[in-house]
């Protein structure tokens, strides 16, 4: 009754940005932790990582138990490990399965090969996370993409991120946080997450690329200060001073960091004080832009 993506994201330091790109899109994560070696650095850091990327829900296989001298020992210990340390990460853990991947083992259902184990098969932990909230259900987000003009009359174009739209809505406009109403919307008047649209305003009001429209009773805040979460992917440390630029769906914005408040442990759980954040580290900013976004 579902259908299902998997985004292969190799697990190796140097892949990192294949394994956020993958996730930054993802409702749900696999995690998968070899049986004889148990939990590692790399699985810390990609526990932080689901977490910055707002993953929430996580399906722990413990792979390779057939080369384990005792596998119900060796998963047992797995798995109260990952359990554990997912959890205080803040993950929701929908189940732990022993694995052996090329045979099938536990993957489609629960198999003879682990009579010990009275757990979900991993399609079916995956098939008892609910589904994240539908796009449409959220307020009203649209970055304008272009203003064209048509036999004298005037459309703002984009494409709606999140909530939905009909014509006759009063909208507020950003950031000249001038309020308008959708005198006409084309090729629908309603439109949802995910549709581009045309939309003609009652009067003659600035807009521009750039520029987002939202209800105005929930609508984007304004402002120059950001405090940020964020993966570090420069070979140079990121520090206080550092001049960044921020792409914006259709415009960008300049930052400068103000200040590094803390850097992740190498638990993936703990945060330190520090003046810099390294390559492939994880740690808290603020940024300061040069216009209100």
């Amino acid at each position: 009754g579902r259908e299902f993506t998997f985004i292969d994201a190799p697990g190796h330091v140097e892949f990192l940005r294949n394994l956020i790109t993958g996730a930054a899109r993802s409702d749900a994560a696999v995690l998968l932790i070899d049986a004889a070696q148990g939990g590692s650095e790399q699985t810390r850091r990609h526990s932080a990582l689901l977490r910055l990327l707002g993953v929430r829900d996580v399906v722990v296989a413990v792979n390779k138990i057939d080369l384990c001298a005792d596998a119900e020992s060796a998963y047992a210990e797995v798995a109260y490990a990952a359990g554990e340390h997912l959890a205080r990460c803040g993950l929701a853990v929908r189940g732990i399965v022993p694995t052996i991947c090329p045979e099938g083992v536990n993957l489609l259902e629960r198999s003879r090969h682990t009579p010990w184990y009275a757990g979900p098969s991993l399609l079916d932990a995956l098939c008892a996370i609910e589904p994240r909230r539908e796009a449409t259900s959220r307020p009203l987000r649209l970055a304008v993409q272009d203003v064209y003009r048509l036999d004298n009359v005037r459309y703002v174009v984009g494409r709606i991120s999140t909530g939905r739209l009909r014509q006759g809505d009063e909208v507020l406009l950003l950031p000249t946080s001038r309020r308008a109403h959708v005198a006409a919307l084309h090729p629908t008047r309603v439109a949802h997450a995910g549709d581009n649209v045309a939309i003609e305003f009652d009067g003659d009001v600035f807009v521009e690329r750039g520029h987002w429209i939202g209800h105005a009773d929930h609508a984007p805040k304004l402002t120059r200060v950001i405090d940020a979460e964020l993966f570090w992917l420069d070979p140079l440390p990121l520090a206080a001073g550092t001049t960044l630029e921020m792409r914006l769906v259709t415009t960008d914005a300049v930052f400068r960091v103000q200040s590094v408040r803390w850097v992740l442990a190498g638990d993936g759980i703990s945060r330190v004080p520090a003046a810099a954040i390294e390559r492939f580290g994880i740690g808290g900013v603020t940024l300061r832009a040069d216009r209100p976004v």
